[in-house]
Formats: C-alpha cells, sequence, structure tokens
C-alpha cells in the first residue's frame, strides 16, 4: 500500500528531527532550527496508527488463528530484537567512551537495568531506558501481545463481537490510563483497526465513520487536539489516499 510507505517515511523524518533540533536542551538554544523540529515528536503517534491498521491487515490476509501465536510472535521479533539489541550495544559503547571524560558524571547502567530491557521491563522495575526512545518499541511489543490474542475477536464473523470488542478498546485508555501501558494509546491504535476493517471489507462507510469517531473521540480525551490530528489524519490518508492519487493519474493537473 503506497500510502503507508510515505507515511512512514515522514513519520521517520519528523522523529528524526525532533531529536537532533530538541533532543540537547544546550542545541540549539532558539530560533527557527529548533522550532522547526518542536512537533516531530507527533511522529512516533503516526507510527502507531500506522501499526493499528497494518498489523491486523497482515493477520487477516494470512488467514491468522490463535494457534498461530508463537509463530506471529517470533516474525514480529525478529523485526524489532536485531537492530534494538544492536543499538543497546551501540549505547553501552558510547556511554563507556564518554565516560573516560573527565566532566562526564552520569552514573553507569546496573546489570539489572541493562537485561531488563530484553523483556521491555525497564520502566516496570523502576528503572530508566538506556536510550529514551525505547519506550515507542516497548508499546509496540505491547500492542503485538494484545493483538496476539484479541485478532480473532477483531475479525470474527459476528459484527456485534467486532463492534464490541472495539468499543473495548476504546474505552481501555479511560480505565488504564498509565502511560507505561499500551492501553493508554489505544485511541490511535484503534483508528488504524478501524480501517484496516474498512479496508477489508468488514464495516461499511458508515459503519467505519462511526468507529473512526469513537476512536478519534477517545485520542482527543486522552491525549488532546494535536495527537488526534495527527492520528486522524494518518487514519484518513489510509484509508482514502489510494482514491486522491487515482484520480490525480487520470486528471492530471496542466502543466
Amino acid at each position: 500500500i503506497e500510502i503507508i510507505e510515505g507515511l512512514r517515511g515522514l513519520a521517520a523524518l519528523a522523529v528524526a528531527w525532533f531529536h537532533f533540533t530538541n533532543a540537547n536542551p544546550a542545541f540549539p538554544t532558539a530560533g527557527w532550527l529548533r522550532a522547526s523540529g518542536t512537533y516531530g515528536w507527533l511522529g512516533v503517534d503516526s507510527f502507531f496508527v500506522i501499526s493499528g491498521f497494518i498489523i491486523p491487515y497482515a493477520m487477516w490476509r494470512a488467514g491468522y488463528h490463535l494457534t498461530a501465536w508463537p509463530t506471529f510472535l517470533a516474525k514480529r521479533l525478529l523485526r524489532l530484537e536485531p537492530p534494538y539489541l544492536v543499538s543497546i550495544v551501540l549505547t553501552l559503547a558510547l556511554w563507556w567512551m564518554s565516560s573516560l571524560s573527565p566532566g562526564f558524571t552520569r552514573p553507569p547502567p546496573s546489570v539489572a537495568q541493562v537485561l531488563l530491557h530484553v523483556g521491555y521491563l525497564t520502566p516496570f522495575f523502576g528503572y530508566d531506558w538506556l536510550n529514551t526512545a525505547y519506550w515507542t518499541l516497548a508499546i509496540e511489543f505491547q500492542y503485538y501481545l494484545l493483538m496476539a490474542v484479541s485478532f480473532p475477536l477483531l475479525a470474527h464473523k459476528s459484527a456485534r463481537v467486532r463492534l464490541a470488542c472495539f468499543a473495548v478498546a476504546c474505552l481501555l485508555p479511560f480505565a488504564l490510563p498509565s502511560e507505561r501501558f499500551v492501553f493508554h494509546y489505544l485511541g490511535l491504535f484503534a483508528l488504524g483497526v478501524a480501517t484496516f476493517l474498512r479496508r477489508s471489507q468488514l464495516l461499511t462507510r458508515r459503519g467505519y465513520l462511526a468507529l473512526f469517531g469513537a476512536a478519534a473521540g477517545a485520542t482527543y480525551a486522552v491525549q488532546g487536539p494535536l495527537t488526534f490530528a495527527v492520528g486522524a489524519g494518518t487514519a484518513l490518508l489510509i484509508a482514502y489516499g489510494d482514491r486522491v492519487r487515482l484520480v490525480y493519474r487520470h486528471y492530471p493537473l496542466p502543466n
């Protein structure tokens, strides 16, 4: 789906630019360069919507059943873990190199802190991430676990079962608001899930708009207007972006 590749690229660029311009409070201190990356963190929210769509869409196309959860998780981990583990080693190497500087005062990470990164358990035991960006991977991993058990309900033959499962997803951000858990971000993931149901012909157009509204409302209430705008925009581009491209191909703008 071409529109998703473009959205991934824009989201990745936004997040990277945010870290380049805003992660270090000493550089740049002010001006247009720092301001240009102020809202780049919203790229993470776009990624959550994309994952909300692409994971169930891939599972649906593969004919996923609950008994296939070990294979599903193994495939997801093969995509996630290798670069994650390499980056941990790189982070530790950079810490060691920095520690050789006379002015370096940051305490060394403990063995427990490092090992807890393997299962994305670091914040649950009171430790900090070695790299603050890792929290997004932890949320993604929790989403994979959630989809492994809930997808059969989301794609159930009964529309009532599908709607009940979706309603629970929209209510959980209010019941379990801790940012350490995926439930806090389920409004964003639900925007992607609703778009999956629509593109898979499991929802009518009216049904999609209703579920889209519920997920967008949960996102707005829990995470505010900026996240709502980016999340809703990402979902709508996945749902209808291809149509815009087809119209442009048939009716190109004049030179």
